[in-house]
Parts: C-alpha cells; sequence; structure tokens
C-alpha cells in the first residue's frame, strides 16, 4: 500500500495525469477522462450528444495533441467528416451538406483541413471491420461486441495498408451503444445483452489501460422538462453500476423551457451538462452553448458577446 504514496510523489513532481483532459475550462474542473475508466454520455435523441463529442475529440485532437480514436456505427464517414469540418471551421452544415462554389469560403476550409491533416485522429465506421473473424468461414457482424474486442486483442485491419490497437490511443469514443450486437445466443432480453456488452467494453478499458466513452439513450421517461436521472438509462441498469463516469445531455429549451422561475428569459441553445455519476471526482452541472448550425458545443464565455441582456440569463 505504502508505493501508492511514491506514484503519488511521482506524478506530483512530474504533474502526471493519469487520464484525459477535455480541453473545456469547465469541464476541466470537475472530471477527467481517468486511464482504463468506462465514461457514458447519455441523452434522448436531438440533444447533440454526437455533437459533443466531435467537439471533445477536436479540442483533445487539435488543441492537446491526443491521440483519439472514433468508432461510429451511426453515420457515414462523408456525414462524420463533413460535421468535423463544420465544426472546426464554423460554416453552418447546411453549407457543406449542399455546397455552392460562389457561397463557401474555400480559404478557411483549406486552412482548416490543414489543421485537421495534422491531427492524430482515427475514424473508424463499420466498413473499416473485416467480414470474418480469423479462422472462421462465419460472417462477422460488424457492430458485434466482439468486432470492438478485436481491436484490441488482435491488430485489426481498418484499412488495406495500415493497423492499430485500441491502446495506441489517448482516448477512444463509441457511437453508439444501443447500436452494438452481443455475440451469444443464450441472451433472455436485450438487457441482458446490454449488461454483457457495458461490463466488456469495461473490461476493454482496463486492459488498454484506455479511458473509453460511451454514448447512449436515455429512455423515453426522461422525454421533456423532467431532469434525466440514472434509471433513464436505456435497456441496461448494469451501465450505471460499471461506468466511472456519466454524463446527461439536456436543452431545456428545445422542450420551450425558455423562462426561469424568476421570468427571466433563457438563451433556448443552453444545454446543460449533467455530471449524474463520477466515481473519482464532483457531482456538477456545468452550461454549455449548442450551436445547431455548426454541429458544435461552446463554453459559455462564448455568447457573452452575443444579442443576450446580460450574463445574468444565462443561468438556468
Amino acid at each position: 500500500m505504502l508505493k501508492i504514496i511514491d506514484v503519488l510523489r511521482d506524478e506530483a513532481e512530474k504533474s502526471i495525469i493519469n487520464g484525459v483532459k477535455t480541453g473545456f475550462n469547465d469541464w476541466d474542473k470537475s472530471i477527467l477522462f481517468r486511464n482504463g475508466s468506462l465514461n457514458v454520455i447519455a441523452s434522448r435523441p436531438s440533444m447533440g450528444k454526437s455533437a459533443l463529442i466531435e467537439s471533445l475529440m477536436i479540442k483533445q485532437a487539435v488543441d492537446l495533441n491526443l491521440k483519439v480514436c472514433y468508432i461510429n456505427f451511426n453515420d457515414t464517414l462523408d456525414i462524420i467528416e463533413r460535421r468535423i469540418l463544420t465544426n472546426i471551421s464554423d460554416i453552418p452544415l447546411a453549407s457543406l451538406i449542399a455546397p455552392k462554389k460562389d457561397t463557401l469560403d474555400w480559404n478557411i476550409l483549406y486552412e482548416k483541413q490543414k489543421i485537421l491533416e495534422g491531427a492524430d485522429l482515427t475514424i473508424i465506421t463499420s466498413t473499416h471491420f473485416p467480414m470474418t473473424v480469423k479462422g472462421s468461414s462465419e460472417p462477422f457482424n460488424k457492430r458485434r461486441i466482439d468486432s470492438i474486442e478485436s481491436l484490441q486483442y488482435k491488430k485489426s485491419y481498418f484499412d488495406r495498408n495500415s493497423t492499430f490497437i485500441l491502446s495506441d490511443f489517448d482516448i477512444v469514443y463509441i457511437d453508439n451503444l444501443q447500436l452494438i450486437e452481443g455475440d451469444k445466443k443464450e441472451y433472455a432480453n436485450r438487457e441482458q445483452e446490454v449488461s454483457d456488452i457495458a461490463k466488456r467494453l469495461k473490461a476493454l478499458s482496463i486492459q488498454s489501460n484506455t479511458p473509453i466513452v460511451l454514448l447512449s439513450t436515455l429512455n423515453r421517461r426522461a422525454e421533456g422538462s423532467r431532469r434525466p436521472q440514472l434509471e433513464d438509462l436505456r435497456d441496461s441498469g448494469v451501465i450505471e453500476d460499471v461506468a466511472d463516469i456519466v454524463l446527461f445531455v439536456h436543452r431545456p429549451g428545445y422542450y420551450g423551457l425558455n423562462i426561469d422561475e424568476n421570468g427571466i428569459h433563457l438563451p433556448e441553445d443552453i444545454a446543460k451538462i449533467i455530471i449524474e455519476k463520477n466515481k473519482h471526482g464532483i457531482l456538477d452541472t456545468i452550461d454549455m452553448f449548442f450551436d445547431g448550425n455548426c454541429c458544435k458545443f461552446r463554453e459559455l464565455d462564448y455568447i457573452y458577446s452575443l444579442d443576450y441582456d446580460s450574463p445574468q440569463s444565462l443561468t438556468l
């Protein structure tokens, strides 16, 4: 036990951090994605959870020079790259979905592309996984939990020329839990299947000593004005047990709640990042600005320059 004191002293003297910062000042005061941890970001649809993790990824890969892996079962590589480009360029996504030659600032786009090319950001979609497991003739379900585990246990090809292993990265994001399937035939129900997936992702984070951030969907009980709770995690109560951190994304303005109890107008694009579980830190709520046009979350400092009466109107 006394060895931990030497470890603590070494960490203090060398400013060692056993985890990954987010790059957002308010976040880094409250949470740290520790090495070997499973962290869950959950919300109802349309709250912007994919935009949130893509904002985190860009901060970490570009500003903090971290090695970031993004496993996405939900979208094509084309749309992911467009969202990331709109995030870093502040050019609305609609302009990149249906681009027009004379309306886009091509200099900005090429400048931001160069920045992204210098970042260590690996994007993996389901098309990158092999069709069969080595030594087996059975088809390999690309969304199955063992396909993700294969990224750690053997060097899996995600293109023809290069390989990687999960522990090569500083942090791994997965979008999302509800799209991952189990690999056993004896699951009694979906809840049991999700429980198995969550436990194995936690084990994978420990074995690779890499923080994993997993997106998940909340059930319908979390719809509307009610503050989300751990019991709202869809399909499984095991998630709240195995996760080190559970964050909820909640936007009251999305449900028309733009007036607080004192009658003060609230900007509808304020998002509440609720730290509902934090195994190694404090519970807190962080207010952020959700820029839907650019698929981006910003710190509140950004909107002080916008047309709101006073910073006091930002308090929910």
